[in-house]
């Protein structure tokens, strides 16, 4: 065998070697046919005069009084903890953003807290029944579950984006935790919770539709405390990667 053709025989089985062990692309990036962009925008609950305890559960007195009482202030108020996420595809970014700390009551009973403040973001925070609060405004983490937090809380921290495949559902789902629950008779029963979701099938026509130019804003409504509704919009923006 000659030089020469020793060192195409050698740089040939060279190359074919670190062929081998070269990883491979993930099948998920191979198999992505298109991208999301979901953007968490606002939150409310619906308008409606409400009976809060203003105080924690005191020590009633008397004979035939309760062995518990609270203090109640009525007016459209609540107390939030939520937690917001992207289901299906893959994700780019991580899927779930939190508001709050879910199970955490509040830091303190006096109505004094910003939406946008940034004082104790991993606290339930005051909501004023009947108006939308942004979203990009209120400090949220970012996750991969409602049970806990994987980063700070930071503003302009509710857009995920996850990659699919065509043909593939993406769900898109909100809880809300009220944490000022009372029955029919005012009595403090500890929290109510709102589910929403939505589902869409993404294909080529559906992904053209909701392009950069054209974003799709959606609404999403459930009940709450046996009485009230929450709605949760978020946005969605599509792109084609191949």
């Amino acid at each position: 065998m000659s030089g020469k053709t020793f060192f195409r025989t050698a740089l040939l089985a060279t190359v074919m070697t670190v062929a081998g062990f070269a990883p491979a692309a993930p099948a998920d990036a191979v198999a992505a046919d298109f991208e999301l962009q979901v953007t968490w925008k606002t939150l409310s609950l619906s308008d409606r005069m409400s009976c809060d305890p203003t105080g924690p559960p005191r020590r009633g007195g008397g004979r035939g009084a309760p062995s518990m009482s609270y203090s109640y202030e009525c007016g459209g108020w609540e107390r939030v903890n939520a937690s917001m996420s992207v289901e299906g595809g893959s994700p780019v970014t991580p899927r779930v953003r939190n508001l709050g700390t879910w199970n955490r009551a509040a830091r303190s009973w006096d109505r004094k807290e910003n939406w946008a403040g940034e004082e104790f973001p991993d606290h339930p925070v005051f909501i004023g029944t009947g108006d939308d609060y942004d979203l990009a405004r209120r400090p949220l983490c970012t996750t991969d579950t409602y049970l806990r937090c994987l980063t700070d809380y930071l503003k302009d921290n509710n857009t995920v984006t996850v990659r699919g495949a065509f043909g593939e559902r993406i769900r898109f789902a909100a809880h809300l935790q009220t944490t000022d629950r009372n029955d029919d008779r005012r009595r403090h029963t500890g929290t109510g919770e709102c589910k929403v979701e939505d589902f869409t099938d993404w294909d080529e026509a559906q992904v053209d539709r909701y392009r950069a130019g054209n974003p799709r804003r959606i609404t999403i409504l459930g009940s709450y405390d046996g009485r009230g509704v929450c709605a949760v919009r978020y946005e969605l923006v599509a792109k084609r990667l191949r």
